[in-house]
């Protein structure tokens, strides 16, 4: 059986864990936020990729590919980072963010630059708050 104690110091090294990595993730995405050009995307074409359901059969994923221009006009192609097992619609539509001094370098991902910070300072408060009540041991 775990001690007090031991509960305690790994939920506490589990929490500065992830308190570490929500900095690092907050940064990334900020600096995507400040840095980046923030233009619209409209999906060209799908990436197709297959793996096995629980059952075992093979299924057909989508990853859609977005066309965006750069500053200057010229036309550059990304794939977002999310999978489907549906195709969206042909008129859709995302944010693309890239970057200005290298265009190539961009992200369709609104979930990476928004809901992965959330969730890592989520789960960092989730460990300080198991910690707390063992502080006195």
């Amino acid at each position: 059986m775990i001690s007090n104690k031991v509960a305690l110091k790994i939920v506490f090294i589990v929490g500065i864990g992830m308190f570490i990595l929500s900095i690092f993730v907050i940064k990334h995405s900020l600096t995507i936020l400040i840095t980046y050009e923030k233009v619209q995307g409209f999906l060209v074409d799908y990436e197709l990729s297959y793996d096995k359901n629980d059952e075992g059969l093979e299924r057909t994923k989508y990853t859609p590919i977005y066309s965006y221009s750069d500053l200057q006009g010229n036309l550059h192609r990304v794939s977002s980072q999310s999978k489907s097992i549906k195709k969206h619609n042909s008129d859709s539509t995302t944010i693309v963010y890239f970057d200005r001094n290298n265009p190539e370098v961009a992200t369709a991902s609104n979930f990476e630059i928004f809901w992965v910070p959330f969730i890592a300072i989520f789960f960092t408060v989730i460990c300080f708050w198991l910690a707390y009540p063992f502080r006195r041991i």
